[in-house]
């Protein structure tokens, strides 16, 4: 198949084409292929203009679907214990959103956690393909889905080989067709209001740099204000989207909306000649006036603020602005600038991890993870890293996901 075919196939989900990704694709798409009797390019022209048959098949088969219960159960402990604070405070969470759910199995997760502290909440998972959804809908599943539970212990009750959601997390639950790259991404109507928690793990990091920008800024703008917000260990921005801010102690995975920020009243000009004189205000640390910038959103500015720096927290910063306006070798040159100058910064090293993952660049990859094991070796997983913005525990579980199989000696 060519590579238009593929890049027109990337382009219409809003998915980066790294060579990873065109591997999958290329995969997926026989697959497809011949589970219809088509011809690879005749399935991919079909599908783009419009062919349900051939769509369906297509997103089945060249997208990611792996899933199972209660995958990272860390965040869905995290949702509870908020739900119940919530419910504690008197506002009780009566909304939740899956995004990219796959076949469901995020979706009874989230509702078997948070029910106890929520009565009254739905729970509403979309995703692209219809052919995932329906296997969503039906709620029964394998002894894969529960890898190391127990069904019998989630009150699931089996039937032959299978074992079935039962009705109360059913009651709550619902599914809805969404093509994240089709804006505008808003809530399900479904939940009728903002959701209080929105899970999307996994899917913002096979998303283009801009797509993957601008769905991270509707979910900030589709939750509800002090609402939490869940993403993958591989997929955290570098710079955080205004509104929303890390939430201490999850690994840098989960996040909190915030209040919009009030805008200080202006001050009236003091004129020449009064009393009081009018103090030249000092000239801001270009590095923290960057910073002021990237969270207004004006990443240009900020870089132009940062031009002939010759700080490693400069460089630092730089390289966050590059990787979010997509100019990943500008945001490596960088970042090899601060680790020749601080061969021990943690944080640096897991971004040319990431980008080496993301890029396709097994050798690069390789040499970041070795650096990130050796400055990780023997340390808490409580103990903070890169200013307090992430912890040991995050890094491990980055690692843990760029090399599977990996297992830190020792712990």
């Amino acid at each position: 198949m060519s590579a238009h075919s593929l890049a027109a196939l990337a382009e219409h989900l809003g998915h980066r084409l790294g060579e990873g990704t065109a591997r999958a694709y290329q995969l997926g798409i026989r697959r497809a292929a011949a589970e219809l009797g088509l011809l690879p390019e005749e399935l991919i022209r079909r599908a783009l203009a419009g062919d349900p048959s051939c769509y369906e098949a297509l997103l089945a088969w060249a997208t990611v679907q792996e899933t199972y219960l209660f995958r990272n159960p860390e965040h869905f402990e995290l949702a509870a214990a908020h739900a119940r604070r919530a419910s504690g405070e008197g506002r009780p969470w009566r909304r939740a959103w899956s995004v990219g759910c796959a076949s469901g199995e995020e979706v009874y997760s989230l509702a078997h956690a948070l029910l106890p502290h929520a009565p009254g909440l739905k729970v509403v998972g979309t995703d692209v393909s219809a052919r995932a959804l329906e296997q969503a809908r039906a709620g029964r599943y394998g002894a894969w889905s529960f890898r190391q539970l127990r069904p019998e212990t989630l009150g699931w009750e089996r039937e032959e080989d299978r074992w079935c959601v039962p009705a109360r997390l059913r009651a709550q639950v619902g599914f809805q067709e969404l093509n994240l790259a089709a804006p505008p991404v808003v809530a399900p109507l479904e939940l009728g209001g903002p959701p209080e928690v929105i899970f999307c793990r996994n899917v913002l990091l096979y998303f283009a740099p801009q797509p993957a920008a601008a769905l991270l800024g509707s979910l900030v703008e589709a939750l509800a204000e002090g609402g939490l917000l869940v993403l993958g260990a591989l997929e955290v921005p570098s710079v955080l989207p205004a509104g929303l801010e890390r939430l201490a102690g999850a690994d840098g995975c989960a996040f909190v909306k915030t209040r919009p920020p009030v805008q200080p009243a202006r001050r009236p000009a003091v004129r020449a000649g009064s009393v009081t004189s009018a103090r030249t205000p000092a000239p801001p640390d270009r590095v923290e006036e960057a910073r002021r910038l990237a969270g207004r959103g004006q990443l240009r500015e900020a870089l132009a603020q940062l031009e002939g720096s010759e700080s490693p927290a400069g460089w630092d910063l730089a390289a966050s602005l590059w990787i979010e306006l997509g100019e990943p070798a500008r945001a490596q040159a960088h970042l090899q600038r601060v680790v020749s100058l601080q061969p021990d910064h943690l944080g640096a090293h897991l971004r040319l991890a990431l980008l080496a993952a993301r890029q396709g660049e097994a050798e690069a990859l390789e040499g970041s993870c070795e650096a990130l094991r050796r400055l990780i070796a023997g340390r808490p997983a409580d103990e903070e890293i890169d200013s307090g913005q992430l912890r040991v525990g995050y890094v491990r579980s980055v690692l843990s996901q760029l090399t599977p199989g990996w297992k830190e000696t020792g712990t």
